[in-house]
């Protein structure tokens, strides 16, 4: 494109009308006039009602920037019998507009004098082709306001005694809300000049039907088989589409678009978004995919600030700098309702506006909040236990039913008795293995080298994660002033450490997450710090806490003893339960993490677990021992996994028959219709994502790997969900109730109620094929009365 020489709006005033109407041209054709928008009797009143609505809807999709300028006036609106009465005007949405910025008053007075008025004098800006077009335009606003009344006007007091009776029938222009600039206004604001940006979806280019200029963001939304749209793909280096490609509509033209974008895309982090997007998409578009997919996909592309929405959540865009995909890729002028209908069953609440800022994704996470701030904890391992910080935590010896029966005086309180004394012995034999071969372990802690064995030190301790906490949040702000109610929830965090009562500073650290839960700003840092919240609150309840510093580690977030000896003719089966736990934090709520989590590796999952004996429909019995062994296979990496994308095709079809005997034995029925049509989906959507980044890898060889590895997901989460009868972490799901204002938190105890699994066949594909985390699942709190 010829790039246009700056114009001094300073010394040539009169040259901003015309940018205005060059300006005004582009907006109203991308806009459209169409009669059904005015009701009026009366030529005079459909042109009033007319000039109203695009002007409503101009100013409102320009901003502040257009109330920059200093308008000339144009010479029609010079006399005194032009001077603008605004409580003549019937809509009442172009009076409030006008009130609350009289200097748009000139332009509403230029769009009245102008838009059914031909030019014929050519100028700095309207050139002699942009003329032909402006009245091109002008016949199209004549042709919808005419009626057979021909009444004329003579001065501007004529058009303001009309009366209007439609005014609810106006379109909203919140609507369009937050859409690009044709002119980019604060450059020639803030520089006195005008200067068409050189990127490459801001070039004009020519319209070879009409030989009007247009951007090519717009074009490239025309019609495909339209002059404008391939001149377009020229410009972005796209080839001109296929004649069946030009048959896509909607949601499937747009994931067209997409793929066409991610195959020009060099920057690696960016591919992974877009693909991240083409997936998400792919899955709302598919109508076999399940509601709940649709939304976790969607969620985890509003998580990772990929996507924003308009001011009334009707346009979704995505962000161009993380993904290198177009800013409107999801529709230009609308979202597909497939997407808006996700959206909404999403939470529009949950998703930020294009405007909104927000605390960037792991930024306030344990280890970046502590930073060197960690502690080398003594762990000692024993034939009867384990130590921390040299306090003793030794096996306990379970007595008989019986005596349990005459301590608890039921025969189900006491089977919760000795389920909760099995579960701690469980625990510390877990300790054992994990800390054998090592004499320490790695916490993070606000006071290095300071145990939390003495009710000071756990003070010090939690007073000390408060204000870290705070400072964290202090300085994602960096120069920018935080708000009245963001100053106080950091205020907040570092006044408990005045609350001396245990129950008062616990009902004041969770009304605190629940305001940081609900800023639009902090929410997004909730995910990383509810952990330090869970571990604060652990402290408080006068437990020896540990935060383990690294982010997997194999017995949890957060590792919690009581410093109390375990008294079974004291304690309750509850208290028992209370006396050591590993806890898993999570937050629901996708705007943070859904109510199940993100999806990780089960290896972990099967070791922290008990389980039942299990009768199968064939009558045999299978221990406990021979269940876990055979989770442990289908969840272990190295094994039945390794076995189908680690081997030959031989070794894959071995492995898809030893997943068949599984399910026979587990009683999960592989040949249900419904399973294989779900299966068979899942499968096609997913070959068909990996042969984009390798169109020549080996179908057949990777339906046959698929296949199998969808039986083998399936299959260990169903007999998990059958076959649990305990488990030996607790797994919390934070979130906040919106009435009070308060963070929630749904916990297990991993007896009475535990953690239910979903297998994700499909989190994600490298280019070679293979899954991106070995057999994914994803919890969901359950109470074991409902599970049975």
């Amino acid at each position: 494109m010829k790039e246009k020489e700056p114009i001094d709006l300073r010394k040539m005033p009169a040259d901003i009308n015309e940018i205005i109407l060059l300006d005004l041209l582009a907006f109203i054709e991308e806009r459209g006039i169409k009669k059904h928008e005015i009701l009026g009797d009366t030529e005079d009143m459909r042109y009033i009602e007319l000039v109203s609505n695009i002007f409503n809807d101009y100013v409102t999709k320009r901003g502040k920037d257009i109330t920059k300028i200093d308008i000339e006036k144009a010479e029609f609106a010079k006399g005194d019998e032009f001077d603008l009465n605004v409580e003549l005007i019937p809509s009442q949405r172009t009076k409030d507009i006008l009130n609350s910025n009289p200097k748009l008053k000139d332009l509403f007075k230029i769009m009245l004098g102008s838009l059914k008025k031909k030019r014929k004098n050519s100028g700095n800006i309207m050139t002699p082709s942009v003329i032909e077009d402006f009245n091109k335009m002008v016949d199209k606003v004549i042709d919808v306001i005419q009626t057979k009344d021909d009444g004329k006007f003579k001065t501007f007091d004529d058009y303001l005694k009309i009366k209007s009776t439609n005014e609810s029938l106006l379109p909203n222009a919140e609507e369009l809300l937050i859409e690009d600039k044709v002119l980019d206004y604060n450059n020639f604001i803030q520089l006195g000049k005008v200067v068409i940006e050189a990127d490459v979806m801001d070039q004009k280019i020519k319209n070879p039907e009409t030989g009007r200029k247009v951007k090519v963001s717009s074009a490239i939304g025309y019609d495909k088989d339209t002059a404008v749209y391939k001149k377009a793909k020229e410009v972005i280096g796209g080839k001109e589409p296929k004649e069946e490609e030009k048959k896509l509509k909607g949601l499937s033209r747009i994931n067209d678009v997409i793929q066409k974008q991610i195959n020009d895309i060099k920057d690696p982090d960016q591919k992974e978004n877009a693909e991240k997007v083409l997936k998400a998409m792919e899955t709302i578009n598919d109508p076999n995919a399940s509601d709940e997919k649709r939304k976790e996909l969607f969620g985890e592309l509003v998580e990772d600030d990929i996507i924003k929405k308009n001011q009334s959540g009707s346009k979704f865009y995505v962000d161009t700098a993380k993904t290198g995909l177009y800013r409107k890729v999801l529709g230009d002028k609308s979202s597909p309702a497939s997407i808006v209908n996700v959206a909404k069953d999403y939470g529009l609440d949950n998703i930020d506006k294009e405007s909104a800022n927000r605390i960037g994704k792991k930024q306030m996470t344990g280890a970046k909040l502590f930073g060197d701030k960690k502690s080398k904890t003594k762990v000692g391992v024993s034939e009867r236990g384990v130590s921390f910080d040299d306090v003793n935590y030794d096996k306990q010896e379970i007595p008989s039913t019986e005596k349990l029966e005459k301590i608890y005086g039921s025969k189900k309180e006491a089977e919760k008795a000795k389920a909760a004394l099995e579960k701690y012995n469980a625990i510390v034999e877990q300790a054992q293995s994990a800390f054998k071969d090592q004499g320490e372990m790695e916490t993070l802690s606000a006071f290095p080298d300071t145990p939390p064995t003495t009710p000071e030190n756990r003070t010090k301790l939690k007073d000390g994660t408060a204000d870290i906490i705070a400072d964290g949040f202090k300085k994602q702000f960096g120069d920018k002033k935080p708000t009245k109610a963001q100053e106080k929830i950091m205020n907040d965090f570092k006044s408990l450490k005045d609350i001396k009562d245990p129950k008062e500073y616990d009902e004041k650290l969770m009304a605190t997450t629940g305001a940081m839960m609900l800023d639009p700003y902090m929410k997004t840092g909730a995910a990383d710090v509810v952990e330090m919240v869970s571990y604060m609150r652990e402290l408080n309840k006068g437990n020896n806490v540990y935060m383990p510093a690294a982010s997997n580690y194999p017995l949890g977030d957060i590792i919690s003893i009581s410093p109390e000896k375990i008294d079974y003719e004291k304690d309750s089966p509850e208290e028992i339960q209370k006396k050591i736990q590993l806890i898993m934090a999570g937050v629901e709520a996708r705007s943070i993490k859904k109510g199940a989590g993100g999806a990780s590796a089960s290896g972990e999952k099967t070791q922290l677990s008990e389980y039942k004996e299990f009768t199968n429909s064939q009558g045999q019995k299978i221990p406990p021992k021979e269940t876990k062994d055979d989770l442990a296979k289908m969840s272990d990496k190295t094994k039945m996994y390794s076995g189908i994308f680690d081997g030959t095709a031989e070794d894959t079809e071995k492995t898809a028959n030893e997943i068949k005997d599984l399910a026979k034995k587990y009683d999960f029925d592989l040949n249900d219709p419904d399973y294989i049509k779900r299966r068979d989906k899942s499968v096609a959507s997913a070959i068909a994502y990996v042969k984009k980044k390798d169109p020549d890898i080996d179908e057949d060889d990777l339906k046959a790997k698929y296949e199998a590895y969808y039986n083998l997901g399936n299959v260990y989460a169903n007999t998990y969900n059958e076959t649990v009868k305990s488990q030996l972490f607790t797994n919390e799901v934070w979130g906040v109730d919106k009435k009070t204002g308060k963070a929630t938190v749904d916990t297990t105890d991993g007896i009475n109620s535990i953690a239910k699994l979903k297998f994700e066949f499909n989190i994600g594909f490298t280019k070679t094929g293979r899954p991106s985390n070995p057999v994914p699942t994803r919890f969901k709190n359950t109470k074991v009365e409902e599970s049975e």
